[in-house]
């Protein structure tokens, strides 16, 4: 993917405070539902989340310290809910402002969020997602919320666009699961008992943890 620098996901040298924050949780990881009419809210790709027994337990997740090259971008894969917070930090700076964005997520959906470097250049940052009133300056009081990130890192401006790199994958998989004379109603079906097979078996993958979500996003594509 053109990237120098994985964090957070894939490094064992980050902090992190709250519920099985000190681990990569694996593919196929959930979280239990806060209402009555759903046992589960999600089942996960591996990644790190704050809400894996609940969404009132806190957390905070930093990364190792990245050394900026110039002409470089931050991605991150993340969903949340409940006001809290993904940003980067320059010399753990606290606030946020014109050239230290934060992107308060918001709606539960996975979404890459991008960050232009170019202002840091020779300077360290660090990767930060917090719950709502785990934010050193910026908290907020809201009792229930919760972070999850898949992936983050930073690369060369240009060389990468994760989200194209990631449909493209999901087309894949889709493909190779997709037999010749399938109906759409059989082809939704053979997804979800592959997907639930391999569940029980702790062999869930990441594209299938995703998969019955994204097909008709795909097919639309």
């Amino acid at each position: 993917m053109g990237c120098n620098s994985m964090v957070l996901t894939t490094t064992a040298h980050r902090f992190g405070v709250g519920e099985n924050l000190d681990r990569i949780s694996p593919s196929g990881s959930f979280t239990i539902g806060s209402e009555e009419k759903s046992l589960l809210s999600g089942i996960h790709p591996s990644g790190l989340y704050s809400h894996s027994l609940s969404d009132k337990d806190r957390g905070v997740v930093i990364s190792p310290r990245i050394e900026l090259k110039g002409d470089e971008e931050l991605w991150m894969r993340v969903r949340r809910s409940g006001n809290s917070i993904a940003r980067y930090a320059v010399q753990n700076y606290p606030r946020n402002g014109t050239v230290f964005p934060s992107s308060d997520l918001k709606g539960g959906k996975w979404k890459w969020i991008r960050h232009n470097l170019d202002y840091w250049e020779g300077d360290r940052i660090h990767i930060e997602l917090s719950t709502a009133q785990d934010q050193a300056i910026l908290a907020k009081n809201d009792e229930r919320s919760w972070f999850g990130i898949s992936a983050s890192f930073v690369a060369k401006k240009g060389s990468s666009n994760p989200s194209v790199q990631e449909l493209q994958k999901m087309r894949e998989f889709l493909g190779s699961t997709y037999r010749q004379k399938d109906t759409l109603p059989t082809f939704f079906r053979r997804l979800i008992s592959d997907a639930l097979a391999a569940w029980v078996k702790d062999e869930m993958t990441d594209a299938q943890t995703q998969a019955p979500r994204n097909a008709r996003q795909t097919d639309a594509g």
